[in-house]
């Protein structure tokens, strides 16, 4: 979901959780001071403590100014002190400072040599390194022109953080005003996506036309016809009992001025370009390889998502010969299982067997993935040295994405104080 927020590949949600891993937390950064001692291993080790102390300090550096130009980023990484900044990292300008920010970095790692490092400082250098290369390989690609997508981007993400049940808290009057405080920044954010969105429409930068199709309810659903019925106002639905009256009634009457007089009608002006002019200029093709550089974006695409130097020609042929060696076990499993047609419409044959769809409803289906994790976790310890800390949660997707969404897994925060949670998208148990 996080890729839908438009910033810098790898930046503040994927990359800096390592660094913080090697480390330490965000606040341990902020820690750093220039004075390093002198031990008895002489020179050497002091200048390897200086060049220590440098490059812990361009960590925090990063970390901070990926913070700072994607706050969401940090509230999925579970770094709270950026609760009421939505960020505008799909504006050109704040895009182009964040690049000069890169440039600015790399220069300083490059004068660190790695040579005069620890190594488990060297490991951090190199990580540093590939992403801000990584970041690079994209600098080139318009990926703002493309904010909005059927996965999720800043209204539904918002929208999803309403139930207080997501990745941001809202236990506390201060955390259900810093909620309020992105909610106020949304319809700037709105009406940047569609400037954007025209621009795209000109350069031949749009999303598929069944991408559009796909996610334009989810959209329409967000304009409510009261400031009550909508979904941002989840919150106050939600007061707790323990907020003082002139909290609930400050909170309350601020929700619904601020979705009534402006959030509702940016969404509605959202969801209204994307029907009557995003849709029609939408393209029937699929992939970004039919865009402007496309076939560069997806080789730089395939790069970051795989780590290796293979050409997406290459992944491709590994996957042809995954599929027959699939087929291959389909052809000795399917007569055990009854089934005696080609291989390779197993799975279809499978899914129309009323015996292999057992479940009548969604508490089943996850009371299932409940029963194998429990197993799962009892297997860990045989098969990995290091075993999560953290626990994993299994619960249903929000059914605002329910529709257009898959399974999938956000990891826990990085103080350990959000569990894991596995999405379960169940839109028919059968």
């Amino acid at each position: 979901m996080n890729k839908s927020l438009h910033t810098f590949k790898l930046s503040a949600v994927a990359s800096v959780g390592i660094l913080v891993l090697l480390f330490g937390v965000p606040q341990a950064f902020a820690q750093v001071s220039g004075q390093v001692p002198v031990n008895s291993a002489g020179a050497a080790q002091t200048l390897q403590n200086k060049q220590s102390v440098r490059l812990r300090q361009l960590v925090n550096d990063y970390y901070q100014a990926n913070v700072r130009f994607n706050p969401i980023g940090a509230t999925f990484s579970g770094d709270n002190r950026f609760d009421d900044q939505l960020g505008m990292g799909i504006a050109p300008k704040q895009r182009a400072q964040q690049l000069a920010r890169f440039r600015s970095f790399a220069k300083r790692l490059q004068a660190i040599s790695p040579a005069q490092l620890s190594r488990t400082d060297r490991t951090s250098h190199e990580i540093l390194d590939y992403e801000l290369a990584t970041a690079f390989s994209f600098a080139p690609f318009p990926d703002h022109l493309l904010p909005i997508d059927q996965m999720g981007s800043m209204p539904v993400v918002l929208a999803n953080f309403a139930s207080g049940k997501g990745s941001q808290p809202l236990n506390t009057p201060k955390q259900y005003r810093a909620y309020l405080s992105r909610l106020k920044q949304l319809s700037g954010w709105i009406d940047q996506a569609i400037v954007n969105m025209r621009e795209g429409t000109k350069t031949g930068v749009v999303q598929p036309k069944a991408l559009v199709v796909s996610m334009l309810p989810q959209y329409q659903k967000l304009v409510s016809a009261t400031p009550e019925a909508s979904v941002f106002f989840t919150p106050i639905k939600n007061l707790p009992v323990a907020f003082s009256v002139a909290d609930q009634a400050a909170l309350t009457a601020s929700y619904r001025n601020e979705i009534d007089k402006r959030l509702n009608p940016a969404l509605g002006r959202l969801a209204t370009f994307l029907e009557k002019d995003y849709l029609p200029a939408s393209r029937s093709s699929a992939g970004l390889g039919v865009l402007p550089s496309g076939a560069d974006w997806y080789a730089a695409s395939v790069a970051a998502s795989t780590t290796t130097s293979l050409k997406p020609d290459q992944i491709h042929a590994i996957g042809r010969k995954e599929v027959l060696r699939i087929q291959q076990q389909f052809a000795e499993l399917g007569p055990k299982m009854g089934y005696t047609g080609p291989a390779v419409d197993l799975p279809k044959w499978v899914a129309a067997q009323d015996k292999f769809r057992p479940f009548k409803s969604e508490q089943e289906i996850n009371d299932s993935y409940r029963k194998l994790n429990e197993t799962l976790k009892t297997k860990l310890p045989a098969l990995f040295t290091l075993i999560p800390k953290a626990p994993l949660e299994i619960r249903a997707e929000p059914e605002l994405t329910r529709a257009t969404a898959s399974d999938h897994y956000t990891p826990p925060s990085d103080d350990g104080s959000r569990p894991g949670i596995f999405w379960s998208v169940v839109n028919d148990p059968a």
